[in-house]
């Protein structure tokens, strides 16, 4: 049928972190996952079992929505806490979870250390930006060709909405008042990653 499969959205996000933390207070798999812990949650429904992987979330409504009559008051961003620490192997765990290229997720990850740490998965609210998917044959087992088709919107607003909620969470103001952790290491991670200098 015409239109069928047009104008589809996803959520696009993308990562920001991690940042480290000098407490035991995120979930590193190998670590936290053993039989006492899965013990205490079936029978208690306690422990770092308990703990959903995005225990908090936000949302942020960026300078392009605010000057867009349309969209004033409505949020176009949303920040995902990851509850999910550094570990050995953990580029290749979570690269189905974050459809993101263990590749990508090894510049960012120390594979070679056990690290408590979090990271805010920035998400797009509203995109923009449409792609579309289309059948290959009348098999129902046969996978659809989907194109996502993202970062395409004519303007380029996804990107920048993307860009500045990172840079909203990146602020020294937001971080401290909102999560009252020192994440100064995880400042010259990023830094030394990126080559950019972060202001405080």
């Amino acid at each position: 049928m015409p239109g069928v499969g047009n104008n589809m959205q996803d959520h696009i996000s993308a990562p920001v972190g991690p940042f480290i933390l000098d407490k035991p207070i995120t979930l590193i798999p190998p670590r936290d996952i053993k039989l006492e812990s899965i013990s205490e949650y079936l029978t208690t429904g306690t422990g770092i079992l308990s703990v959903p992987l995005t225990p908090a979330t936000g949302f942020l409504m960026s300078s392009f929505a605010m000057a867009d009559e349309k969209q004033a008051g409505f949020p176009d961003s949303q920040l995902n806490l990851f509850n999910v620490g550094m570990y050995p192997g953990a580029a290749e765990s979570l690269e189905n979870t974050l459809n993101i290229p263990k590749e990508s997720l090894n510049k960012l990850f120390d594979s070679t250390s056990f690290q408590d740490s979090f990271m805010i998965l920035v998400m797009l609210s509203r995109p923009k930006s449409r792609g579309n998917l289309t059948l290959v044959d009348s098999n129902p087992k046969s996978y659809p060709l989907i194109y996502a088709n993202y970062f395409t919107d004519e303007n380029g607003d996804d990107m920048k909405v993307i860009v500045e909620s990172m840079q909203v969470f990146l602020e020294e103001d937001f971080t401290k008042n909102y999560l009252l952790i020192s994440i100064e290491r995880s400042f010259q991670v990023l830094s030394a990653l990126f080559g950019f200098q972060v202001q405080k």
